[in-house]
């Protein structure tokens, strides 16, 4: 969300971390802590570029209106999804992942921290997630395949 771009980067900063930011990327990115993507449409490419992807505002934050993210276009592009506990929209769909081992939850910015450093665990973690997505698709399948038998019986 656009009015999400400068407060990452100013609490990236707040932290102690140097931030680029993608609309004034330079062109060398040596000592960058952290890239804030402040583009539309442009999720796809960082996802697909990622190993792991933090859905960010989802660890505790006083006030932040900004929670609950969609983690299946970093799924189905190949990234682990790690998260904090505040996944408002997407609860069912995170507990549901999380015990299929397809994404993991966090709880402070030191454990993100470590499982960042370590990655341990990523490689099952996308295989989780392939598995999951493919088993989540199958309704969806059969719902396909119904649809077009009966539109080819009522051309016929």
């Amino acid at each position: 969300k656009p009015e999400a771009f400068e407060l990452q980067a100013q609490a990236a900063r707040a932290a102690g971390l140097h931030v680029a930011l993608r609309s004034s990327m330079p062109d060398d990115l040596a000592g960058v802590d952290m890239l804030v993507v402040d583009a539309i449409g442009e999720m796809g490419v960082w996802f697909r570029a990622a190993d792991l992807v933090f859905m960010g505002f989802s660890l505790p934050a006083s006030g932040s209106p900004l929670t609950g993210k969609n983690p299946f276009e970093a799924l189905a592009l190949g990234a682990a999804v790690i998260h904090g506990p505040d996944v408002t929209n997407f609860a069912e769909s995170y507990e549901a992942l999380d015990a299929e081992g397809a994404t993991r939850q966090v709880s402070s910015v030191g454990e993100l921290a470590h499982l960042i450093a370590n990655r341990n665990g990523l490689p099952a973690m996308q295989v989780a997630a392939e598995s999951w997505l493919a088993d989540a698709r199958r309704p969806l399948e059969r719902t396909k395949q119904t649809i077009l038998e009966t539109l080819r019986e009522t051309e016929t």
